[in-house]
């Protein structure tokens, strides 16, 4: 999925809310090959952990890229 992301010039992002834990097991890590061409990856501990709280990592590739989105969010807003 990477590669034809690449080639189409498009996002490539992994949710790896609840899955994203297994990239630490030896045993399964194989699965998750081709993962470091994802542009944004996010991981949700809480929901590992079954914690009463929200808490999360996003993860970019490059840095430009989300501080341009959330530039032009606010440059958008009408609130």
């Amino acid at each position: 999925m990477g590669a034809v992301a690449r080639e189409r010039n498009l996002w490539f992002h992994v949710d790896g809310a609840y899955g994203g834990a297994a990239l630490f097991a030896p045993s399964v890590r194989g699965r998750f090959d081709g993962i470091e061409q994802a542009d944004s990856f996010i991981v949700d501990p809480h929901k590992w952990l079954y914690a009463p709280f929200d808490s999360c990592a996003l993860l970019y590739r490059s840095r430009p890229w989300p501080r341009r989105s959330t530039a032009r969010k606010r440059a958008t807003s009408t609130s």
